[in-house]
C-alpha cells in the first residue's frame, strides 16, 4: 500500500504546486481506506476540505463524483424522470440505432 499512499501524496503535491482550490482530490475504493497512511500536509488540506480523499465502494459512485449527475434512477430527486446517466445513456444508443443507414449487411457497407 506504499505506492498506494505515494501516488495520493504525489498528485496532491502537483495540485498544491498549481494551488488547491477545494475542488481537487482523488477517488479511492472504500476497501483501502484503511491502509491509509499519508503524511501530514495532506492530512491538514483535507482537514481544511483544500483536498479530499472520496472513497467509493462501486464505479457508479465515482461516476457520479466526476459528473455531478446521479446515475441510477434511485439516486434522483425525482425517480420518474429521466435525468440519471443511465438513461441518457440508453437514449443516446437508442437514437443511434435508429437512424436511417442503408439496410445492406455490414460487410458490403464496407465498399461503398
Amino acid at each position: 500500500m506504499v505506492v498506494f499512499n505515494q501516488k495520493i501524496e504525489g498528485f496532491f503535491d502537483i495540485c498544491q504546486q498549481r494551488g488547491l482550490t477545494g475542488s481537487q482530490g482523488v477517488i479511492i475504493p472504500l476497501a483501502n481506506v484503511r491502509h491509509l497512511v499519508l503524511n501530514e500536509s495532506v492530512i491538514q488540506a483535507v482537514k481544511e476540505n483544500k483536498f479530499h480523499i472520496w472513497p467509493v465502494v462501486h464505479v457508479a459512485e465515482a461516476i457520479t463524483l466526476l459528473t455531478h449527475q446521479p446515475y441510477y434512477e434511485e439516486q434522483c430527486e425525482n425517480p420518474q424522470s429521466n435525468e440519471h446517466l443511465l438513461a441518457v445513456i440508453h437514449d443516446r444508443i437508442t437514437q443511434a440505432n435508429n437512424q436511417d443507414r442503408p439496410k445492406l449487411p455490414w460487410f458490403l457497407r464496407l465498399f461503398r
